[in-house]
């Protein structure tokens, strides 16, 4: 790149070095693993979104394995999350499949620990948002979850959203959101790491369960409009009103006599 302005004495002319050869622009474009740089290209010119999927196809697909397998983890990265027993289950995924690679997506008091404890393993990218964090989603192929806190889980229903099947414990609202076996794998929450990483490594082993997975998260996740939402909530609320009804019919009855 040469430097297109600068400062001069007024009536004076600028003068600047160039560094000798031509004035295009020159693009590199490369993949970053957790363990280094893998299909680079010099592209001798700007890049467009053409060039890019040409990149993309010719360059780095035939550099993919079929067992590299990314695990999300989209949260505050703190204690309230459960992230310790998360680190120890990548842990163990990390030692038995080490092709596996974890991207962690938030930021808290927990990161360096974690940072420390999944060194080469895992890649942490910080807080995200909007187009940005779609794009981690869509990084990954499995999203792991380990928090017993949340009354909703609104990143399980995103991470869903982007066909993402789902490890989780079964506690709070994730409960109600994950299929177990069919849109996920829920773990009971008295399990060990050691339960949650093989679930984990069940999915990261058996592709086809792992497609199949992923396309029911995805349905479900659309399937959660708003209208769905509320509809549900105005049949519960109808049914409790119901069964109040039921109850309110029994006691203005008249007691059945022991000699009837």
């Amino acid at each position: 790149m040469t430097r297109r302005y600068g400062r001069a004495k007024c009536g004076h002319r600028l003068v600047a070095a160039v560094p000798h050869g031509h004035w295009k622009t020159t693009t590199f474009v490369g993949a970053l693993r957790c363990n280094g740089l893998t299909a680079p290209l010099v592209i001798d010119g700007a890049i467009n979104g053409e060039l890019f999927l040409a990149y993309v196809e010719q360059v780095l697909v035939p550099t993919l394995k079929p067992d590299d397998v990314v695990i999300g983890y989209v949260s505050r990265i703190a204690p309230e999350k459960n992230v310790e027993y998360l680190a120890e289950s990548l842990a163990i995924v990390a030692a038995e499949r080490p092709a596996v690679r974890a991207l962690l997506v938030g930021d808290g008091p927990s990161r360096s620990s974690l940072e420390a404890k999944l060194t080469g393993f895992a890649r942490f990218v910080g807080y995200q948002n909007g187009e940005a964090l779609a794009d981690h989603y869509s990084a990954c192929d499995i999203f792991a979850f380990s928090s017993l806190t949340e009354t909703f889980g609104n990143v399980v229903l995103e991470a869903m959203s982007s066909g993402l099947p789902v490890v989780a414990l079964r506690s709070g609202g994730v409960a109600e959101i994950v299929l177990d076996g069919r849109t996920g794998i829920l773990i009971e929450p008295d399990q060990t790491p050691r339960v949650f990483a093989d679930a984990l490594i069940r999915l990261v082993d058996r592709e086809r369960e792992r497609h199949e997975m992923s396309r029911s998260a995805r349905d479900y996740a659309l399937s959660q409009s708003w209208d769905s939402i509320m509809g549900h909530l105005r049949n519960r609320y109808l049914a409790a009103i119901e069964g109040e009804r039921l109850v309110h019919r029994g006691m203005d009855r008249e007691p059945a006599s022991a000699f009837d």
